[in-house]
């Protein structure tokens, strides 16, 4: 059984990667894409407070003017749809690749603690 020292330093270290993890996702431009491409919207990481989920936002709208004079309403709400969707997606898939590293190493911490989920 982990000591509570160790315990704490471990604890110390996984906040420390998740903050080296929050600013790499932060500088990570998502681009979701609609229209085969004529439509863009970029999607940004926003580092959460403490105990919160991230959040994401929209940083641009791309979309190409030739496409946008002949498309009609419906095709430019379906593509703007389609694109945040897909930006969002790609955001959050994202997210979830980095941060399972810290999963595991929470896992083999309350493993050690005689509790959790044993490492994988």
């Amino acid at each position: 059984m982990m000591d509570q020292l160790a315990m704490l330093k471990k604890a110390q270290e996984i906040a420390s990667k998740k903050m080296e993890i929050d600013k790499e996702l932060a500088t990570i431009d998502h681009v979701g894409v609609g229209a085969d491409g004529k439509v863009s919207i970029t999607i940004k990481y926003i580092a959460p407070a403490p105990m919160q989920q991230p959040g994401y936002e929209p940083l641009s709208v791309d979309i190409d003017e030739a496409w946008m004079s002949e498309a009609s309403v419906e095709d430019l709400n379906a593509a703007l749809s389609t694109a945040m969707k897909d930006g969002l997606t790609k955001a959050t898939t994202t997210t979830a690749e980095k941060m399972q590293v810290l999963t595991a190493e929470l896992g083999e911490v309350m493993g050690s603690m005689g509790g959790g989920v044993p490492p994988s």
